[in-house]
């Protein structure tokens, strides 16, 4: 597969090509010079084309959520890092405020003037991802957004979250760990997304189910891969924000250099996938460039 490695503006890339093609004269010249000549304008010509090309093609895009207030990198921003529910959902973080935003914001307008299209997004329930989702939404004027429980973080790492928040009082972690996951409410996710439509899973649905807290990571991969699966079925072009894990599990499927599930994954990191132009992209994933 070709690797798309480096944060090319493809709209200013097209604009250069194009001009350059216009000055173009494809008159025949038996001069060595006239002939090389052509050959890089052939070559413009087909870089071009393959950008238009990838416009068009069904994608798949996953992303990181942005910069988590509960994080170290948050943590030099000089945040305070309480928040509202801190103390009945530990797990349930949500963005620094601004840089996690302008971050998520930023990243969309990256894969946006790379020239990839995006109609649907899927997203954890988890509040961090939501918030990201969000800015996504905005950049790519997208008025829905799906939520799946499949594509939330594994189930082991919030139950670690559950206990390490609460490990000076465990007679606070213990009953945590018996309720149920919660999540954010409808009057929440409405005062976050404003116009942008939440779709949540219907009870009993495959997207509803919440993942044990003692989930192992083939149980984790299995039902990240269902969703990514069921998209390629439909040849969307669909993003979906979802954790660390995700990433990792991402490029394990799609055997991008044995890369592994890795706490250390970038904030906003992504890796995209398009069907019919065989064609890997990343951003935000320093890690990766340095193995090609």
């Amino acid at each position: 597969m070709n690797n798309y490695l480096y944060n090319k503006n493809d709209n200013s890339k097209i604009n250069d090509i194009i001009i350059k093609l216009g000055n173009c004269s494809y008159k025949y010249n038996t001069t060595k010079n006239q002939i090389d000549k052509d050959l890089i304008k052939y070559n413009e010509y087909n870089e071009y084309c393959n950008i238009i090309n990838r416009k068009f093609q069904p994608s798949l895009i996953v992303l990181r959520h942005s910069i988590r207030l509960d994080s170290n990198k948050a943590k030099e921003f000089g945040a305070d890092q309480n928040w509202s529910d801190k103390e009945t959902r530990p797990f349930d973080t949500p963005l620094v405020r601004p840089q996690g935003i302008d971050l998520a914001r930023d990243t969309a307008i990256d894969i946006k003037n790379r020239g990839i299209i995006i109609d649907n997004i899927i997203c954890s329930p988890l509040r961090r991802c939501i918030e990201t989702a969000i800015e996504v939404a905005k950049v790519f004027n997208i008025t829905e957004i799906k939520i799946d429980n499949r594509v939330i973080e594994d189930g082991k790492f919030v139950g670690e979250a559950l206990t390490i928040k609460n490990k000076d009082n465990l007679a606070k972690a213990k009953p945590l760990l018996d309720i149920k996951m919660s999540f954010i409410s409808d009057d929440e996710i409405k005062n976050l997304g404003g116009n942008i439509k939440f779709i949540k899973p219907s009870i009993g649905s495959k997207e509803s189910i919440i993942p044990a807290l003692d989930e192992d990571s083939i149980g984790f991969a299995n039902r990240l891969y269902s969703v990514i699966d069921e998209e390629i079925i439909k040849d969307n072009r669909t993003i979906i924000v979802g954790h660390g894990g995700s990433i990792g599990m991402m490029a394990h499927k799609y055997k991008i250099n044995n890369l592994i599930f890795d706490h250390t994954i970038d904030f906003c990191a992504w890796i995209g996938i398009f069907k019919n132009y065989k064609n890997i992209e990343f951003g935000n994933l320093d890690k990766m460039k340095s193995f090609y």
